[in-house]
């Protein structure tokens, strides 16, 4: 619990965040950022490609923590994308804090 608080997260947000370590869950929604981007929480060591691809989003481009997501099979990069994903450079062991673009949010994977 003391983790969820550090970032500003509580008991709310402990059912589903024991799910998401347990991996019975992707993530879950938990708020906004001021530019409208989806704030959620997911675990601390996922890698989103897998479930982006079984809904046909393939990813164009990787800078640093930040991943760039289109719609198809990707034959060349021209730096056109239909979302983004995003996490913290902070985490704890299990789970971290990611935003995505405000009209994707994780529970629609």
């Amino acid at each position: 619990m003391k983790y969820l608080k550090e970032y500003g997260y509580g008991i709310k947000e402990l059912l589903q965040t024991t799910m998401v370590y347990f991996h019975l869950s992707n993530g879950f929604t938990v708020g906004q950022t001021e530019k409208g981007a989806n704030i959620f929480i997911s675990r601390s060591d996922y890698i989103y490609d897998e479930v982006f691809e079984k809904k046909g989003y393939y990813e164009v481009e990787r800078m640093g923590l930040d991943g760039f997501y289109k719609m198809g099979e990707i034959k060349e990069n021209n730096h056109t994308f239909d979302f983004w994903i995003s996490s913290d450079n902070d985490w704890c062991h299990w789970f971290r804090i990611y935003y995505i673009s405000k009209n994707y949010p994780i529970e629609n994977f």
